[in-house]
């Protein structure tokens, strides 16, 4: 209400709002994972977009209630819903602003899975416990490596992964290649089958 006779002031606070939720968690150098345990309306569905992965409860709900009030999903939220989501089903959920519970939020993509609220916790918890195992600069070079490759055509992107390369294997001082791949050609890991810090057992 303070800014309604100010737009330019309005713009830069309302981009300010939405840059976070947009860029901040999508560019954020580390893995980062949505829980929803109860509601997601609106800006709520760029926070969870934004997440390299998210989980939901069963029993969460999700709405897109913006055209029960004259509105649409804007700011950031109607380009969250072209990334995840296919045309029907953004569109089915923008224009009738009905609700979807967790497993149907898994059925149309915009979760990785849905659980039992009483289960929701330990099972997010586990998976990142298991990502954290993992080394954090290939970690960071999959968030870049996807991101980025979304915005590039093919050989763009062929390119931008060989110098991603090259940059991981600066930072790793070649493990991935001394460490990962040579532990594999000595027999003492199998790729797929375990991470690479169990290859002693």
């Amino acid at each position: 209400v303070e800014l309604e006779n100010k737009p330019p002031e309005f713009d830069r606070i309302f981009r300010l709002a939405t840059d976070w939720r947009y860029r901040t968690l999508r560019y954020f150098p580390k893995p980062t994972i949505a829980m929803v345990n109860g509601y997601c309306f609106g800006g709520a569905f760029s926070i969870v977009e934004g997440c390299d992965l998210a989980f939901a409860a069963k029993e969460a709900t999700f709405g897109l209630s913006e055209i029960n009030f004259k509105h649409y999903p804007g700011g950031s939220v109607s380009k969250s819903l072209a990334n995840l989501l296919r045309p029907r089903e953004a569109l089915y959920y923008a224009m009738t602003g009905r609700t979807f519970n967790g497993d149907r939020a898994a059925e149309i993509g915009f979760v990785n899975a849905a659980h039992p609220l009483a289960d929701l916790e330990k099972e997010v918890m586990d998976l990142a416990e298991e990502i954290a195992s993992k080394d954090p600069d290939a970690l960071s070079a999959c968030k870049d490596g996807y991101r980025f490759s979304l915005e590039m055509s093919s050989e763009a992107a062929i390119n931008y992964a060989a110098a991603k390369s090259d940059q991981l294997s600066l930072r790793q001082k070649d493990a991935w290649r001394s460490e990962g791949i040579g532990d594999f050609l000595q027999g003492k890991y199998r790729p797929g089958l375990g991470g690479h810090q169990k290859s002693g057992d």
